[in-house]
């Protein structure tokens, strides 16, 4: 192929390249024009718009505006982003982000404001960090929206859920999002929190040798069916308080299987892991939480009610 011919195929791409990355720029541009011109009732909605776009450049300028600065310089018009005080203000562009130079405070004028358009601010940033390349920054996110419980963020998590490759984030996605819709006014029957990921504890299953497994099966599969006496016995022993040593309702070591390799992945991490999550809420939700688990779960060394009591938590049995 000639040179010619070459150059002729590659400058229709790199000319379409070019007008791209320019429509790209000019769109952005557009969007940030509308955060400094009108309204407050304007300004709320070029909030959403620039959230909503997708634009990277997004997250820092609405930072700079929740933070006081974001600044239109007067000679020019031009929006930018100001650090610093005074006579040694350091200005970039807002819309390309590179350095553009010094002013004053007198050059600029700050764009306004206030509590409304600063909530606005604060529920799409959370929902633009939760698509941030940086993990840290998304599983952060996630812990941040946990504690927060803004409604607002409902469908910003809703997209990170569903494009997150990361399982551990993802669950602190999920369970960010549940503490979402508690705290929202969801009907009753959506305010239901599983209080572990399904998948985790079957990995964690699956992590155990193969003939452990097979026991377990085997076990269950030659075990003869409880007779009505011995179920009555394990409800029971729950009424009656009977949680102590010898009670049916605690299981040994090698109950789960003969060889005893599931106890720790089946009940040990569990326990933890939910007690860590427990902790969590009774530290950050007011009111009354309700926790059901298997009964298996509350006896013993190593259960819930032992390692809540283990953090300080007062443990009463309600009869």
């Amino acid at each position: 192929m000639s040179l010619k011919r070459l150059l002729g195929g590659l400058l229709p791409v790199l000319v379409t390249l070019l007008v791209t990355g320019s429509v790209a720029a000019a769109d952005l541009a557009g969007l940030v024009a509308n955060l400094v011109t009108g309204g407050y009732g304007e300004r709320d909605s070029a909030i959403t718009a620039l959230a909503a776009s997708g634009e990277a450049r997004a997250a820092p300028i609405l930072q700079a505006l929740g933070a006081g600065e974001l600044y239109v310089r007067n000679a020019d018009k031009v929006v930018v982003i100001g650090k610093g005080s005074g006579k040694q203000v350091a200005l970039t562009d807002a819309v390309t982000g590179k350095d553009a130079g010094s002013a004053t405070e007198d050059d600029l004028e700050r764009v306004k404001i206030n509590n409304r358009l600063r909530g606005t601010i604060e529920s799409v940033m959370g929902s633009l960090t939760l698509m941030n390349p940086d993990p840290r920054v998304r599983r952060a996110a996630a812990q941040a929206l946990f504690s927060r419980r803004d409604p607002a963020a409902l469908e910003g998590l809703d997209k990170a859920i569903a494009a997150e490759k990361d399982s551990g984030i993802k669950q602190a996605m999920v369970e960010a999002r549940a503490s979402v819709v508690i705290a929202s006014d969801a009907p009753a029957d959506k305010k239901v929190e599983a209080i572990e990921d399904g998948k985790s504890v079957i990995a964690s299953i699956n992590a155990v040798p193969e003939r452990a497994q097979r026991l377990m099966l085997e076990d269950a599969l030659l075990a003869p069916d409880p007779t009505h006496e011995e179920l009555d016995a394990s409800a029971h022993a729950w009424a009656q308080g009977n949680v102590g040593p010898g009670s049916p309702l605690l299981i040994e070591e090698g109950d789960l299987d003969p060889s005893g390799a599931l106890n720790d992945p089946m009940l040990a991490r569990r326990n933890a892991a939910w007690v860590t999550k427990l902790a969590t809420m009774i530290r950050e939700r007011p009111g009354t939480i309700f926790f059901a688990a298997g009964a298996g779960h509350f006896m013993g060394k190593g259960s819930v009610l032992d390692l809540l009591r283990k953090r300080g938590v007062r443990v009463e049995r309600v009869q």
